[in-house]
């Protein structure tokens, strides 16, 4: 024991406490601090030093001999200029987390701001610090599930509740986050997030080529059909659809155009005043495509129909001149009234009305679903924009791989190929029926 003592304050890690090892952190300001909880349910208390030796060394002295008393919490150890002033409710709060946040990429801040302002202040705003407490938020976020509301749209909400209250646990302002341990509904693979707390969710509806063929059919000749085509055949998102323009295609050593840019995404919030902004498509899944020869030659004739558009209407605004659809206005067209015009051309063909998102759904299953090509699972996740080799696929569509799965018969690669009976069957074994 006498040589541990003499050993402990010199040890370049900290030593465990009640079976807990401390954590330790560099600081904004540039100092070192080591945070431990002595007892449960209590405020975490920590040591501030210059370095990382010295806080260590600071904790293994007191855990040898412990003659100091617990150090002061990290805001009151704080030099007073950079610690904020508690605020009072939550509205004061989130205003300084917002402050914060702005350092973040502009969607980020935007997502958090909306959030607040649109639909948690009016929740959570008036209430005092001492008054936000782990049921209050409970019974919030369990009262938007029993709504059944979407469950993106309810993780969203939570995130951005969570955000203030983690900035207020570094100043002591509140004993914990209050959205901890609260547990919120997954959504189910292949199915809609509103639809995965129903007692007998339906499973999506996804066209065959038939159907496809029968909704380009109908909408032939359509202003916006190279959009439809489009998305069957490349299986780009809504938002990608519409950013597409005049540098999405791709000119191949031989002069000609033999592939499509998929590279970045239109996006504005429905709430009016809020102005066009085009980023890297979701997850960065920026990608060029071999499309289908059909696919390019329609958008080689959209470029010349943009362009002419272009010469025609010379007040649209010049910003958007290079891409291949727009609305009356010149301006691009909107993600949430691109559903609305699929609803028409899918009542045009018969169809119930479904989602545009349906367009790529149709895409990715016709070729997981493809005997002939068969197209490999990692395959269909790149030309998806997927990152994990199809991890996220084969939860999506595992009933298609599945049905795929049940009808393969490797031993048929011979048939036809080899031996006498060029594939055929005889169908009787000798003496029995089959």
């Amino acid at each position: 024991m006498t040589t541990q003592q003499s050993l402990g304050p010199d040890l370049p890690h900290p030593l465990p406490f009640r079976g807990k090892t401390p954590t330790v952190r560099e600081r904004p300001d540039g100092r070192w601090e080591i945070r431990v909880t002595v007892k449960r349910n209590e405020k975490p208390r920590s040591w501030i030093a210059p370095t990382r030796a010295a806080v260590i060394e600071r904790w293994n002295k007191w855990l040898y001999a412990p003659t100091e008393p617990l150090p002061a919490s990290p805001a009151t150890s704080l030099p007073s200029a950079l610690v904020p002033k508690r605020p009072k409710s939550v509205n004061e709060l989130v205003d300084l987390w917002l402050e914060r946040q702005k350092t973040k990429a502009d969607r980020t801040f935007e997502t958090s701001r909306d959030q607040w302002n649109n639909h948690l202040r009016k929740i959570f705003g008036e209430l005092r610090m001492e008054q936000l407490t782990k049921p209050i938020v409970t019974a919030y976020l369990h009262g938007l599930e029993e709504s059944n509301m979407m469950t993106t749209s309810l993780a969203r909400r939570k995130s951005a509740l969570s955000g203030p209250f983690s900035y207020a646990l570094q100043f002591d302002w509140l004993d914990k986050n209050p959205t901890r341990g609260v547990k919120i509904p997954a959504p189910e693979a292949g199915l809609r997030a509103l639809a995965t707390r129903e007692e007998e969710p339906e499973p999506m509806w996804i066209p065959d080529l038939d159907q496809i063929n029968a909704f380009l059919k109908a909408n032939l000749g359509d202003e916006l059909y190279g959009i439809w085509f489009t998305g069957f055949t490349v299986g780009a998102r809504p938002g990608e659809l519409i950013a597409m323009a005049t540098d999405c295609l791709k000119i191949g050593p031989d002069g000609v155009v033999d592939q499509v840019s998929i590279h970045r995404q239109g996006y504005r919030r429905r709430v009016a005043g809020r102005p066009w902004r085009f980023t890297k498509p979701k997850w960065k899944s920026s990608r060029v495509l071999d499309a289908p020869a059909e696919t390019i030659n329609i958008l080689i004739d959209q470029v010349a129909i943009s362009r002419a558009l272009n010469d025609e209407h010379p007040e649209w605004p010049a910003e958007w001149r290079n891409l291949l659809w727009r609305n009356e206005k010149g301006m691009p067209i909107d993600p949430s009234d691109l559903t609305t015009l699929f609803h028409t051309r899918c009542r045009r063909a018969g169809w119930d009305e479904v989602e545009a998102y349906t367009m790529r759904h149709a895409c990715l299953s016709a070729m997981l679903d493809s005997d002939d090509p068969i197209v490999p699972l990692a395959r269909v996740a790149a030309f998806a924009g997927h990152k994990d080799g199809g991890a996220t696929l084969a939860k999506t569509y595992a009933h298609i791989l599945k049905r795929k799965e049940s009808r393969r018969a490797e031993g048929r690669v011979f048939e036809g190929r080899i031996g006498p009976d060029c594939g055929q069957v005889r169908g009787q074994l000798p003496g029995e029926a089959v």
